[in-house]
């Protein structure tokens, strides 16, 4: 029970940002109150296992089935998800179009034209001396 205990205290005060002292000393009683309130809310906040949860609440059969829901829950939303991402990567996979063969011809004549044939832009700005802004250039 120690062991839950120091689990208990580490989760509240990060999820919280309680220091571990002021749980131990009185602040530990309001948090069980509020976790008596909605056990489920605060299970789903601090991701409370039933051990813990039943720590707060002391009612193992409680505790036991409110973290059976969460999990069955999570399951859900996750299955969820995984559906989603599978549409949208279903709507990404998209078939190219094939050109035609009168298409072809014209790649493979451009392609017969060579590289050199293109204009560069980087190899004209460098034969006219570039647009290089200096440091002193205002001056």
């Amino acid at each position: 029970q120690k062991g839950t205990r120091i689990s208990v205290f580490k989760k509240v005060g990060e999820s919280y940002h309680i220091p571990g002292g002021a749980l131990r000393e009185g602040l530990m009683t309001p948090v069980s109150y509020l976790v008596e309130a909605d056990p489920a809310w605060y299970a789903h906040d601090l991701r409370l296992d039933t051990v813990e949860l039943n720590y707060f609440i002391h009612d193992k059969e409680v505790a036991t089935d409110v973290v059976k829901e969460l999990a069955r829950q999570e399951r859900e939303a996750d299955k969820i998800k995984k559906q989603k991402i599978k549409k949208a990567n279903a709507k990404k996979q998209y078939v190219k179009p094939s050109l035609p063969a009168e298409d072809h011809s014209v790649l493979a004549l451009k392609s017969d034209l060579g590289p050199d044939s293109v204009p560069d832009k980087k190899a004209e700005e460098k034969k006219s001396g570039g647009k290089q802004a200096t440091l002193f250039g205002g001056f």
